[in-house]
C-alpha cells in the first residue's frame, strides 16, 4: 500500500494531523487528526509497504502483541482507504 502524497503530516503542540494539499478538491479536503501510533504508521507508508511490514515496524517500535498491532493497522488502513487518503492497498 502507499499513502496519498497530497496529505502532509503536521505536528503542532504534540497534536498530529494530516493536512491536505491545495491539489485536493475543496469538497474532498479534510483535516485528519492522528494519534502518535498512527503518525508513526503514516511515516512508514512513505514507501510502498504491506500490512505485514507495518505490523513488524509497530511491534519493533512499541513492543505490542501481534494481534493488537494487526487490529490497529487494519482499522487505520480501512479509515484511510474509506477517506480516499491511500493511493493503493496491497
Amino acid at each position: 500500500m502507499k499513502r496519498n502524497n497530497k496529505y502532509y503530516l503536521r505536528n503542532i503542540a504534540d497534536t498530529f494531523f494530516l493536512y491536505p494539499s491545495d491539489d485536493i478538491n475543496e469538497i474532498d479536503k479534510k483535516l485528519v487528526f492522528l494519534n502518535e501510533t498512527s503518525a508513526f504508521l503514516w511515516k512508514q507508508m512513505e514507501e510502498d509497504c504491506t500490512i505485514g511490514d507495518l505490523v513488524k515496524a509497530l511491534i519493533e517500535k512499541y513492543s505490542v502483541q501481534e494481534n493488537v498491532a494487526t487490529q490497529h493497522i487494519t482499522d487505520f488502513v480501512a479509515f484511510l482507504e474509506s477517506n480516499g487518503i491511500l493511493d493503493s492497498v496491497v
